[in-house]
C-alpha cells in the first residue's frame, strides 16, 4: 500500500468515527427528547415539555460540530487524493484555506440538521397547543 492510500486511509476512519459519533447524538437527542415528553405527559404539566427544548438545541450544535469537523476532513482527503505521492506527509491537521471554506454555523444550519431538530424543538409547542389550551 502507498503512503497516499494509508494517507486517505487515516483521514477515511477520522470520517467514519465523526459520522458515528453524529449518530449517536442523533440517538442520545431522541432518548432525552423523549423522557422529557414521557414525563411531561404522564404527570401532565406543559412545562416539563418545554424544557425539552433545551437539551435539544444542545444537542443540534453538538451535532453540528461533527458535522462540521466531519466536512473539514472531507476536504482534506480531497486536497491529499489531489497530490502528488512524494508529497504525502501524513499530517492530519487540517489546513487554514479548508477551514476558511467552511464554519461551525454553516454546519449547523445545513438542511438534514435543521429537518430533524427543528422538528424535535417545535414537537413540544405542537404537544402543548393540542392537549393543554
Amino acid at each position: 500500500m502507498s503512503a497516499k492510500e494509508k494517507h486517505l486511509e487515516f483521514i477515511q476512519n477520522i470520517i467514519s468515527r465523526l459520522a458515528r459519533d453524529s449518530f449517536l447524538v442523533k440517538g442520545w437527542a431522541i432518548t432525552i427528547f423523549s423522557a422529557f415528553m414521557i414525563l411531561g405527559l404522564k404527570n401532565n404539566t406543559e412545562e416539563i415539555l418545554l424544557w425539552s427544548i433545551f437539551p435539544s438545541t444542545m444537542f443540534w450544535f453538538i451535532d453540528g460540530y461533527f458535522l462540521y469537523q466531519e466536512r473539514l476532513y472531507r476536504l482534506l482527503h480531497d486536497n491529499v487524493r489531489t497530490k502528488n505521492i512524494e508529497d504525502v506527509d501524513y499530517d492530519l491537521k487540517i489546513p487554514t484555506e479548508i477551514k476558511e471554506a467552511e464554519t461551525h454555523l454553516k454546519a449547523c444550519f445545513s438542511q438534514i440538521l435543521i429537518m430533524f431538530y427543528v422538528t424535535i424543538i417545535i414537537m413540544p409547542f405542537i404537544i402543548n397547543l393540542l392537549l393543554f389550551k
